[in-house]
């Protein structure tokens, strides 16, 4: 096989080539399969291998499943967690949605999800990887693992991925009977609330657990002391916030 026909392919696709790349390129069916059995590429699903050389990473194995999954399929779930980087395990196996609900995909060591709820399944691209948009992640994620989904929210929170008003959005627009995930979203939306405002940190959320935990004298968050320096103010209920230095 003359892989510099599938070099621009395979550069753009983490190092991977499909049959139908291979046919495009002019390469006949009987060369896809003599170069599988002389391991001049490696065949990772059906119509899906990677050029030998190439590095192996967690964005192949994703990019080779969603290539796999055929038109419209894109990582998903823990997998577009991952591409958004939000941290996960290493273990995460790859995991992709079919948008279409007959189509039928069985491909090793993948989670393959065909949901009834096909709102927000407009990919983009992360890696150059086709994946489920941010909102669409998080109401998804809570089905497969929903402890990581409080950790998710402060992510994308902090990292200006979303706001909590298009988080609630997406909660009410995706709230049904039997989508799991989106009790986990809401539930983990509202602990990174505070005052109807998004937390600042770890320690706020930390600090409005155990004040609520211990029943301890209201405290008051996003104060401003002398500006725009204090963003985080403790003080009785009825009292007045000394200035700093005083």
């Amino acid at each position: 096989m003359k892989l510099t026909r599938l070099e621009p392919f395979a550069l753009a696709n983490h190092g991977l080539v499909t049959f139908v790349s291979v046919q495009r390129a002019g390469i006949s069916k009987s060369t896809w399969f003599r170069a599988i059995h002389d391991r001049t590429i490696e065949q990772l699903h059906p119509g899906v291998a990677r050029l030998l050389g190439s590095p192996p990473t967690r964005e192949q194995l994703i990019a080779s499943a969603v290539l796999a999954g055929g038109a419209g399929a894109m990582a998903s779930h823990r997998s577009a967690a991952y591409l958004w980087g939000i941290p996960r395990p290493a273990t995460d196996p790859p995991e992709i949605i079919l948008p279409v609900r007959s189509r039928q995909a069985t491909l090793v060591g993948v989670e393959v999800h065909r949901p009834r709820d096909r709102k927000d399944l407009s990919p983009v691209l992360r890696a150059n990887i086709r994946c489920s948009n941010i909102l669409r992640l998080l109401c998804d994620l809570g089905a497969v693992d929903r402890a990581a989904v409080n950790a998710a929210v402060g992510h994308v929170l902090f990292a200006g991925l979303a706001s909590p008003r298009s988080l609630g959005a997406a909660i009410s627009v995706h709230a049904r009977q039997g989508r799991h995930g989106v009790p986990a979203l809401r539930d983990a939306l509202a602990d990174w609330m505070i005052d109807d405002k998004p937390a600042d940190s770890l320690l706020e959320t930390a600090m409005n657990e155990l004040v609520m935990t211990h029943a301890l004298p209201p405290v008051e968050f996003h104060a401003l002391v002398e500006g725009p320096r204090s963003r985080l103010l403790g003080r009785r209920q009825g009292s007045v916030a000394h200035k700093s230095g005083r």
